[in-house]
Formats: structure tokens, C-alpha cells, sequence
């Protein structure tokens, strides 16, 4: 029997209309077009299917709620370049480490990258460790 790769959980944090949901997959190809996907293991999984969160596009406060809080090891963003989001350290986007980064991005580890720590209005560039420490997401675009 073949193993199919990507499709949504039956859990209720994987309903339709919500802003997060959640898929067992691998690799970049599990990331569904326009999306942010959150994978629980470096290397977007590696060669093995793991939870991935896929977040379309609206702000998540709370990754708790979806069982995703302090669990992404790497991350994909599947989406235009001039689309963007902040992955950030604490809920809500409170002060603390965040990244932002912009369509078409890919980080294998989520370690000793480029970042901020601070508040998006009043932050200082900073080396961030964000393994297994995002807590939410916010989302903007120059051009949607």
C-alpha cells in the first residue's frame, strides 16, 4: 500500500476556516502554495513524515491553540516575495526575538539567524534562536 504524503488531519485545530491547520509530510512539496508552513523537524522534516502547521496567511496569536506553540524546527514560506511575516518568540508578537521574513524564504533550522529582539516598532538586529520557540505569527504585504 502506498503512503500518501500532505493530507490534513481530522483533529479540530484542522478545520477548514481555520488560520492554522495541520498535515504530516516532508520537504518543500508539502507546503501547499500560499502558505507558511511550520516544520516540527529540521530540514522540513527530513525524510519523514511529521506534523507541519500550515498558516494561510491570517495572524496567529496563539500557536497554542493549535498545538503548534515551541514545536517548528524549520520553516518554508510558499508564497510571493513581497508577501512577508514575522515568526515570533512570545504570543501575540510581545516583546521579544522575532524574524521576519518574505515569500519564497526557507530555513532548513531556525537556529543563529539574522533577527530582532525587541517590539516590531522598537527593536535592534540581534542573532535569534527560534528552534522549537515560535509562539505566533503575523503576516503583512507590499503588494497582495
Amino acid at each position: 500500500m502506498a503512503a500518501v504524503v500532505g493530507l490534513p488531519l481530522a483533529t479540530p485545530s484542522a478545520t477548514a476556516d481555520s488560520p492554522v491547520r495541520e498535515i504530516h509530510g516532508h520537504g518543500k512539496q508539502a507546503c501547499p502554495e500560499r502558505s507558511l508552513c511550520l516544520y516540527q523537524d529540521r530540514d522540513f522534516n527530513g525524510r519523514h513524515d511529521a506534523p507541519v502547521w500550515v498558516l494561510n496567511g491570517h495572524d496567529v496569536d496563539q500557536l497554542s491553540k493549535y498545538d503548534a506553540n515551541d514545536r517548528a524546527s524549520s520553516v518554508y514560506y510558499r508564497a510571493p516575495f513581497a508577501w512577508y511575516a514575522y515568526l515570533c518568540e512570545h504570543a501575540s508578537c510581545g516583546e521579544g526575538d522575532f524574524k521576519l521574513i518574505h515569500g519564497a524564504a526557507s530555513y532548513e533550522t531556525l537556529d543563529g539567524l539574522n533577527g530582532d529582539h525587541g517590539t516590531m516598532v522598537n527593536s535592534s538586529e540581534k542573532r535569534v534562536w527560534l528552534t522549537d520557540s515560535i509562539s505566533a505569527v503575523r503576516f503583512g504585504s507590499t503588494n497582495r
